[in-house]
C-alpha cells in the first residue's frame, strides 16, 4: 500500500508508456518513408532489444498479480475429502473458532463456508466444501459440485483422510489438481496413532515418479487430528512452505487490482 501511495505502481506504467511510444514513432517514421528504401530510422537490433524489454516487465507485472491477489485477498486453501473426515472440524481448528457446524451426520456441510486467518503473517482464506459422495440429494449434490468449483479456484488443496485412498483416488485427484499445491492429511491420529501403516501404503502409491505434478512435491503426506488440534501446527507450516510467498521490499511493485 506504501509503495502504490508512493507511485511506485504508476511509476512504472509512464516508464512503459515512453517506450511503447518511442517504438510506435520509430515505426510510424518507417511507414511515412517507406518509398525511400535507403531511410532507415530505427536499428533492428534497437528494436528487438526494447520489444524485448517491454515484454519482460509486463510479464513480470502481470505475474506479481498472483502475490498481490494473495496479500489483498489471502491465499485460497480448499479443504476436500468425503463425507465425516473431519473437514468441518479442521476448518474450525485452523479458524480458532466455530464457524462451521459439526456432526456425525453425513453430508452435515451443504454449500461452501470460507473465511480467512492469519498465519506466520500470511492470510489463507479458508473454504470448507461439501463432503464428496454418491447421493440422490439434490441440495448435497448441489454443494459437491461446488466443492469441485472451489478446487479449481483454489492455489492450495488440502486432501483430507480417515483412511487409506485406493490407487484410482489419488490418480484422480492427482489429476485434479495439476499445478496446484496438494496437501494429503490424514485425519483421527488420536482414533489411529497406532495404525502407522497408512503413511507407508501411501508414500508407496504415491511412488516417486518425476512426471507427477507439482502439486504434491515435496510434502509428505501429514497426519493430525482436527479434533485434538495434535500435529495442526505442521499442517500451519506445510501452508506456509506451499502458499511460496516471496518477500516484499517497500521498493517491489506488486499489483492487487
Amino acid at each position: 500500500a506504501l509503495s502504490q501511495l508512493k507511485g511506485h505502481f504508476s511509476n512504472e506504467l509512464s516508464l512503459l508508456r515512453e517506450k511503447l511510444l518511442k517504438m510506435t514513432s520509430l515505426l510510424e517514421l518507417e511507414l511515412d518513408f517507406s518509398d525511400h528504401e535507403e531511410l532507415e530510422f530505427a536499428d533492428r537490433s534497437e528494436l528487438q532489444a526494447l520489444a524485448e524489454e517491454i515484454n519482460h516487465k509486463i510479464t513480470t507485472l502481470a505475474h506479481s498479480f498472483e502475490t498481490g491477489n494473495a496479500l489483498k485477498q489471502g491465499v485460497a486453501v480448499a479443504i476436500v475429502g468425503k463425507t465425516n473426515v473431519g473437514k468441518s472440524t479442521l476448518l474450525n481448528r485452523l479458524l480458532h473458532e466455530e464457524k462451521a457446524i459439526v456432526s456425525d451426520i453425513h453430508g452435515t456441510t451443504r454449500d461452501v463456508i470460507e473465511d480467512t486467518t492469519l498465519i506466520d503473517g500470511i492470510t489463507f482464506r479458508f473454504i470448507d466444501t461439501a463432503g464428496i459422495r454418491k447421493t440422490d440429494d439434490v441440495v448435497e449434490n448441489i454443494g459437491i459440485e461446488r466443492t469441485f468449483q472451489k478446487m479449481e479456484e483454489a492455489k492450495i488443496v488440502i486432501w483430507l483422510l480417515d483412511e487409506q485412498p485406493s490407487a484410482s483416488e489419488i490418480e484422480e485427484m492427482k489429476l485434479k489438481n495439476q499445478g496446484k499445491k496438494l496437501l494429503v492429511v490424514f485425519n483421527k491420529m488420536d482414533k489411529l496413532e497406532n495404525d502407522k501403516l497408512a503413511f507407508d501404503k501411501f508414500t508407496h502409491s504415491c511412488g516417486s515418479d518425476s512426471s507427477e505434478s507439482e502439486a504434491s512435491e515435496g510434502e509428505s503426506p501429514l497426519f493430525i487430528s482436527a479434533r485434538t488440534g495434535e500435529n495442526v501446527s505442521s499442517l500451519e507450516q506445510a501452508l506456509v512452505r506451499a502458499a511460496d510467498i516471496p518477500e516484499i521490499t517497500e521498493n517491489d511493485v506488486i499489483i492487487t487490482s
